[in-house]
């Protein structure tokens, strides 16, 4: 794995995290980091079934405040130049293990947050804000979208 790339996920992970917090949810880390040390450990191999489906593990839980509603994100960060043929796999892989989780991508381009979705032309990146899957406003979006330009881009 690239270094970079794992860093540059994890504080994609932490601006979702903290957007999501400030428009009232409750967000519960879970993703496969809180795992995989642990398979190095052990020396427990990554193709077993209950391997993969811990290492498809969704990144947050996240409880809307308001309503209650619970989801399950796997954030993953996309850079610029990607052909996006990870995204088809991962997407298929948190919906065989993680039945309703969302995958939330993160791009440094403008709207920055993208949900992946299935349409009648297959699997889009559908900006969050457009999705309606979360309660989230613009001003928010924005905000955040500032910390992935700057840490990100």
């Amino acid at each position: 794995m690239d270094p970079e790339n794992i860093i540059k996920g994890r504080i994609a992970a932490a601006i979702v995290s903290l957007m999501f917090q400030e428009v009232n949810y409750l967000v519960i880390n879970y993703g496969y980091e809180n795992f995989t040390s642990y398979f190095v450990q052990l020396g427990v191999s990554r193709e077993g079934r209950i391997a993969k489906m811990l290492l498809t593990t969704p990144s947050f839980i996240l409880v809307n405040k308001k309503n209650g509603f619970v989801n399950l994100v796997q954030v993953k960060y996309q850079h610029t130049g990607a052909s996006g043929r990870n995204i088809d796999w991962g997407y298929k892989k948190l919906q065989e293990y993680w039945p309703g989780g969302h995958l939330l991508l993160v791009r440094p381009i403008k709207p920055y947050f993208f949900i992946v979705t299935i349409t009648q032309k297959g699997l889009v990146a559908l900006p969050l804000l457009d999705s309606k899957i979360f309660s989230i406003d613009k001003n928010s979006v924005l905000k955040f979208g500032l910390f992935v330009k700057k840490f990100l881009s």
